[in-house]
């Protein structure tokens, strides 16, 4: 019978090559397990009680693994635990068993207080409710803006002549964007910076400094702490490169930031957007965003849908939407799970699965 364990480092070229043959065929073996040393074994936020797990044949060979990366929510005045869940995997000639729902079922009885995914497909899914847990609706969309059509219309016809497939690195949502085609005018206008509203570039001390003012309003969200945060930028840019991070401040007060990766030659991925406050506020951070990457020469901008940027992006861009991932989320709480639905949480794409993007 299967054993399930937590992960030891040990594990790491057993797991690696399981993901490998199963789920990034195109990254090399030693590369997954660099990745996943530092994701979830390098992880400041590891706790023992919480860890991720695999599954073992008789021989004691892995033939299964689930990645937990240890979150800490701030609820009001409570302090909460999440874990983000993800790389659910079993070998292929071990499928036939129930190895797999074995694994999620321990991860989600581990005790902590919110389990999420971004990033399930139907089996998972299935298996998520089976287990209690929900399709999390409120943030199942991207969405997209064009910053310069030409460009962008551009990379996608090279691409096309050359054969390669395009992918949601060059359609983030697949719908026909009209507003790629947009006036400068009217409604259909990119916002303008504030004058009175001013972005700069900072560090992770300075975002966990100033999180407290920024957060304001919102009762749920990551509880970020500096060592957490300075390990999680660097995960960021050791894959993708350079991720711009803003603060934007109005009267020397920070009502915002955001985090975005940059590329000047095609979609530039909006990580994290915390816009909230009063209107004024909340239009301020997002015209900061949409500026600075025009000047960074951003053909498109793209992020995940979050319940409090609803009436900010529909006010600001009037952007395209699209259904994306199949995020999942499973909370004992039915309050705290209504909770996550509603524009009073955060939950972006970097508290997640921000490698998958």
């Amino acid at each position: 019978m299967a054993e399930i364990r937590p992960l030891e480092p040990e594990d790491l070229p057993a797991v690696a090559a399981l993901l490998h043959a199963n789920l990034t065929p195109d990254t090399p073996e030693e590369q997954i397990s660099e990745d996943v040393k530092a994701r979830l074994l390098d992880d400041p936020w590891r706790e023992d009680e919480l860890p991720s797990l695999v599954s073992t044949g008789d021989d004691g060979a892995v033939i299964g693994f689930i990645a937990g990366q240890v979150r800490r929510f701030r609820l009001d005045d409570r302090e909460l635990r999440g874990v983000c869940c993800s790389d659910l995997t079993v070998a292929a000639g071990q499928r036939g068993g129930a190895a797999g729902a074995l694994l999620l079922r321990r991860l989600l009885t581990a005790g902590q207080d919110i389990t999420f995914s971004d990033t399930a497909n139907p089996g998972v899914a299935r298996m998520w409710q089976t287990f209690g847990g929900y399709l999390d609706h409120a943030r199942a969309c991207d969405w997209m803006v064009v910053l310069r059509p030409a460009r962008w219309f551009g990379g996608l016809a090279s691409d096309a002549i050359r054969r390669k497939d395009l992918g949601r690195g060059q359609i983030p949502v697949p719908a026909l964007p009209f507003q790629a085609i947009r006036r400068r005018s009217g409604r259909w206008a990119l916002p303008e910076r504030d004058p009175e509203a001013i972005g700069e570039d900072v560090d992770a001390a300075t975002i966990v400094e100033q999180l407290p003012e920024m957060s304001r309003g919102f009762r749920l969200r990551v509880d970020y702490e500096l060592d957490f945060l300075d390990h999680l930028f660097g995960q960021v840019e050791s894959r993708f490169g350079r991720l711009e991070r803003r603060i934007v401040r109005r009267d020397g007060r920070a009502i915002g930031w955001y985090a975005y990766l940059p590329d000047p030659r095609g979609v530039s991925r909006v990580m994290h957007l915390l816009a909230g406050g009063p209107d004024r506020d909340a239009d301020a951070v997002l015209a900061d965003l949409v500026a600075h990457a025009g000047e960074k020469g951003s053909a498109v901008i793209a992020g995940r849908h979050e319940p409090h940027l609803t009436q900010v992006l529909h006010r600001g861009l009037n952007p395209v939407f699209g259904f994306a991932q199949r995020p999942v989320v499973h909370c004992h709480d039915p309050e705290l799970l209504a909770l996550l639905a509603t524009s009073d949480s955060v939950l972006t794409r970097l508290d997640g699965e921000w490698f998958v993007i």
